[in-house]
């Protein structure tokens, strides 16, 4: 077995790469990380914005529409949907804001974005922060883990979060009627 001519080999062959770097010089891979992340923001804020209110329409879509009426495991759900609710929302929310919950208003009120804005830079500052926090951010993390279930019970993968390195089959959405 030739470890790289796979594609899913030498992705993971790259990331591992990456990985060592960050780790060996951490100083300039957070300074050129710090420098991609002001890039995309002055490239892409409008774009940002917009795929993330676009996956808040999805999201809404796909609820309302006869596909969110679909189960996509075989049995009964190990949880309720009230049980299952209240578990996303405590880790996620817990988790985030036991370390972001002051720290992300008040670096936004040190950095803030070179935009024009006549208000109070505190209400900035709490407004990115909302946007960070609201329902953008459930959406995308809602498709996310919607293709991660739909790979694991429709597929019958059998770890739903290494799929990405699987190549797609020709028939990809013809499990799924």
């Amino acid at each position: 077995m030739i470890f790289l001519p796979q594609p899913s080999h030498r992705l993971i062959f790259f990331a591992a790469l990456i990985a060592v770097f960050f780790v060996a010089f951490p100083s300039i891979s957070v300074a050129k990380l710090a420098q991609l992340t002001q890039w995309s923001i002055e490239q892409f804020d409008d774009q940002i914005i917009l795929f993330s209110s676009l996956a808040v329409v999805l999201c809404v879509v796909l609820c309302l529409s006869p596909i969110g009426k679909k189960t996509l495991g075989d049995g009964q759900p190990e949880f309720s949907f009230t049980t299952w609710l209240i578990m996303l929302f405590t880790t996620g929310m817990g988790s985030g804001l036991i370390f972001w919950g002051v720290a992300e208003p008040i670096f936004h009120f040190n950095h803030l974005p070179s935009i024009d804005y006549q208000g109070d830079q505190k209400d900035l500052a709490l407004a990115l922060t909302y946007f960070h926090w609201g329902i953008h951010a459930w959406s995308l993390y809602a498709l996310a883990g919607l293709m991660m279930a739909w790979l694991a019970y429709v597929q019958k993968k059998t770890d739903a979060s290494q799929c990405v390195f699987y190549r797609p089959s020709k028939s990809w959405l013809a499990s799924y009627h």
